[in-house]
């Protein structure tokens, strides 16, 4: 399905894929939901900038950072990263995917600054993942839900990023219950030494999850059952009384008792 791939300088180097995708549709894709090898469910989560897009950052004041996502399967350990960046000066909005092969190191493809130089179409066959799941769930503040899968949260990335298990129950609560907590928790987590990239990178999350809030694809939700798992080599676990976004299609409303 990868129609090219690139090696870098050393032989250790994983090889992969760059893709424009600005250039391979006609208006900005979706996420990708599942993995083109496996078909499992994908997970996302918030990642560091590049190298290439870190100087941007410190050099063109035009340069407005938007989010770079990893998404993982741990069923087979395919792995993609696209990464987004409005430049107002060339009057231009950037979005890239990168594809490596499954199992492999993607850190090491970060540090290459020419990494989006020679980026490709994408071919037809792997623009079918890009599909928006079906949101039909439409949540209010205080409806009680439970999670319908295994779900790893947007929140800032750490050390174990934390897992939510199928069945675990909480309350929707209001947007900006929700903000106030993220802000307290990006106050302490640093993306580098640089006061001026970490300030750029907590400001484009915080804008991230608002969208995804307003949208209406994520709710926010103050948990308060956990179902406990030993599947947690990778994760850290999520919290009572934590509020935490699941995205809509993930959320099923409880009965009132």
């Amino acid at each position: 399905m990868i129609s090219k791939l690139w090696n870098m300088s050393s032989e250790n180097t994983p090889r992969f894929a760059v893709y424009n995708l600005r250039n391979s549709f006609s208006k900005e894709p979706k996420e990708i939901n599942h993995c083109p090898v496996c078909k499992d469910l994908l997970l996302k989560f918030n990642i560091p900038p590049s190298k290439a897009i870190i100087d941007q950052i410190l050099h063109y004041s035009g340069f407005h950072y938007d989010y770079s996502h990893l998404y993982e399967c741990l069923s087979c350990e395919w792995w993609a990263i696209r990464e987004s960046w409005l430049d107002i000066g060339a009057n231009g909005w950037y979005d890239f995917l990168i594809t490596g092969e499954k199992g492999s190191a993607w850190p090491q493809i970060l540090e290459n600054r020419d990494i989006y130089f020679e980026a490709t179409t994408m071919p037809d066959t792997f623009k079918r993942l890009f599909t928006q799941k079906d949101i039909n769930n439409h949540f209010v503040p205080g409806d009680q839900v439970h999670l319908c899968t295994n779900y790893v949260v947007r929140q800032p990335l750490g050390i174990l990023p934390p897992l939510c298990v199928r069945g675990s129950q909480g309350v929707i609560v209001r947007n900006s219950e929700y903000a106030a907590q993220y802000v307290a928790q990006l106050k302490g987590w640093n993306v580098s030494e640089n006061i001026l990239l970490d300030d750029i990178v907590k400001r484009a999350l915080l804008h991230e999850s608002q969208a995804a809030l307003e949208s209406g694809i994520c709710y926010a939700v103050r948990l308060q059952h956990i179902v406990p798992t030993e599947t947690i080599e990778k994760f850290g676990l999520c919290k009572v009384d934590e509020i935490y976004l699941f995205e809509a299609s993930d959320l099923e409303r409880l009965p009132k008792v």
